[in-house]
């Protein structure tokens, strides 16, 4: 029996393991819900809906297919007569298995100026997180999310446009603040750069899924009814630099003037974020606890900076602003 640990991924990848027994007796070997197995090669066509959680390999030696479904260190169980091994296969993907879109909920209330939030997720054909890649300027846009904004919205840093990347759980906040008017607004997410061949083959024109599997989810919409609905607490912060001066402007939601928010820097070459010296208090500009701040900092070098309460119950996104 092979002692590695092979990799079996849901892009295509197929582990094996050879079985050699003395004398020729037949082999069972059996996977756990999330693996599955076949005495023969499977296909890429076949390759998404073939398998089973058993197979027998008949002969001296044969040479069993594992692939997975679901991400994870997973147990093979071999037996032989009254002989049982067992050997491990490692289920991963990659940034270029991204498949599925969503953006949840898929609808919501807020109210006039307030700051909400939705979730984007990217999976695999399976349902497996993404984890998608931006590279360090976009070249790699892998499973990479372009966000629109409509209506009475505009998502973080008061845009109508942002690029998202998922983190290992295949996730990432989208915040958005509502307009100061009634009225209705969307968030729609779909592809980055549609037209790039780095993206995702799921993401490519042409793409035809495996057989068994449905068509990839290619765009998602969350509706945003802007009026009404519970405030909800946030810290919003836009980045800029002029020279060597950063300066970030902060808005809240639900936050009662007054309360004391302190910024968290980390500079490159840093692994951990260490609070600023200075803090400051937020200066309500409306109702329902909508407030604004500012911060600034003499520095050349990019810096990483969020902002907290003093209690640590609220945080802002965290935003790069780069070097000079």
């Amino acid at each position: 029996l092979a002692t590695s640990l092979p990799t079996a991924a849901p892009n295509g990848s197929v582990a094996t393991f050879t079985v050699t027994t003395t004398p020729a007796n037949s082999v069972n070997v059996t996977v756990p819900v999330g693996l599955k197995v076949s005495a023969t090669a499977p296909t890429a066509a076949t390759l998404w809906s073939a398998g089973a959680q058993s197979a027998i390999i008949n002969g001296a030696a044969g040479i069993a297919y594992v692939w997975g479904t679901k991400i994870g260190v997973q147990d093979v169980t071999i037996t032989s007569g009254g002989v049982t091994v067992t050997a491990k296969v490692a289920v991963a993907n990659t940034s270029a298995d991204a498949y599925n879109i969503a953006l949840t909920p898929t609808s919501q209330d807020v109210v006039k100026g307030g700051i909400g939030s939705a979730t984007l997720t990217v999976t695999d054909v399976f349902g497996n997180p993404v984890q998608t890649s931006t590279g360090s300027s976009l070249t790699d846009d892998t499973g990479v999310v372009a966000l629109v904004a409509t209506g009475e919205l505009l998502l973080a840093g008061f845009n109508t446009n942002l690029v998202a990347a998922t983190g290992v759980d295949g996730t990432v906040r989208v915040a958005f603040i509502a307009g100061n008017a009634s009225g209705e607004g969307s968030i729609t997410a779909v592809p980055f750069n549609a037209t790039s061949a780095s993206k995702t083959p799921a993401w490519r024109p042409a793409y035809i899924p495996p057989v068994g599997a449905p068509a990839p989810a290619l765009t998602s919409v969350a509706e945003v009814k802007v009026g009404s609905g519970p405030v909800t607490n946030s810290i919003v912060l836009e980045g800029s630099r002029e020279n060597r001066t950063i300066i970030v402007d902060g808005s809240t939601s639900g936050i009662a003037a007054g309360t004391t928010v302190r910024p968290w820097i980390k500079f490159p070459g840093e692994t951990q974020y260490t609070q600023g010296a200075a803090s400051r208090q937020i200066v309500a500009v409306g109702d329902l606890g909508a407030g604004e701040f500012q911060w600034q900092r003499q520095t050349s070098k990019k810096i990483y900076v969020y902002f907290r309460t003093e209690d640590g119950t609220q945080q802002s996104l965290r935003i790069i602003i780069p070097g000079r």
